[in-house]
């Protein structure tokens, strides 16, 4: 009687189980159904709020700024002034006795500060500056004298 008795408990787990499979899939289903439809419903209310925003005039003026911002980085990546080509250039053209003293540049505006020991050698740097192809214009805007020789400020256009 017990073998019957074993054998009715195991049809009926054998009946439950596969009934228990299918509440516990229907469960967990309609669990990914419901998270799915909440990140649904905030992903729908995010993208409103993204195209408010880039509808709106200032995400416009954002997008034209930043365009026009590129336009003129790449216009002066385009007229940039190789720093190293100038100074190269300079050097073949430097007279014995002159030193730099100090070199600034401003677009094609070159600011430099001549030192020498005579007016002689003064002379002599700016004749061979104008002589270069790579100036259009050299002028000295301040010469001095003191106990330490001559000091010039030259003033040059690059072409």
């Amino acid at each position: 009687m017990e073998r019957a008795g074993a054998g009715v408990k195991l049809q009926i787990v054998s009946s439950i189980a596969p009934l228990l499979l299918i509440f516990i899939a229907w469960g967990v289903l309609n669990l990914m159904t419901y998270l799915t439809v909440q990140k649904d419903t905030e992903l729908q209310a995010q993208i409103v709020s993204n195209s408010a925003i880039l509808n709106s005039d200032k995400a416009t003026d954002n997008i034209v700024d930043l365009q026009s911002r590129l336009s003129q980085i790449k216009l002066n990546l385009a007229s940039k002034i190789e720093v190293d080509e100038v100074l190269n250039e300079m050097a073949k053209t430097v007279v014995a006795g002159v030193t730099f003293s100090s070199y600034t540049h401003t677009d094609k505006k070159l600011l430099i500060t001549l030192n020498a020991s005579n007016f002689d050698i003064i002379a002599k740097q700016i004749f061979n500056f104008k002589q270069t192809e790579f100036l259009s214009s050299v002028e000295v805007s301040q010469i001095t004298r003191d106990m330490k020789g001559i000091k010039c400020d030259v003033e040059m256009i690059l072409k």
